[in-house]
């Protein structure tokens, strides 16, 4: 911050929900004496949380955990997902590589059902 002159300017920083970055901005506040600094916690962290553990429960349709569970092994595995290809080729439909779900980010869940 110092070789960037922001030292003064530095009003609020935003992280994880992790103890270690909520400690270090505090830190950060006090050592430059920053009287309005803040740290907010990050909205799309806290939403991937929330996603993250609506999946694990009953509230997510058995339909969309049987599309991740089929994702996941056509994705696995060559032979399924040159079956896949045949079956777009006889609807003549341009074949889609199918998304696998990723536990970090909560949108790639609506990417993989779109």
């Amino acid at each position: 911050m110092n070789n960037l002159n922001i030292e003064n300017r530095l009003i609020r920083i935003t992280s994880d929900n992790e103890a270690k970055m909520i400690s270090t901005t505090k830190k950060i506040g006090l050592e430059l004496n920053l009287q309005e600094f803040q740290h907010y916690c990050c909205t799309a962290h806290i939403l991937n949380l929330i996603v993250k553990a609506a999946l694990s429960t009953g509230i997510i349709p058995e339909s969309v955990k049987k599309l991740r569970t089929f994702i996941s092994i056509i994705r696995n595995s060559p032979k399924q997902m040159n079956k896949l290809k045949e079956y777009f080729k006889i609807e003549n439909a341009p074949f889609k590589m199918p998304l696998s779900d990723c536990t970090t980010r909560w949108n790639y869940t609506y990417y993989m059902i779109n």
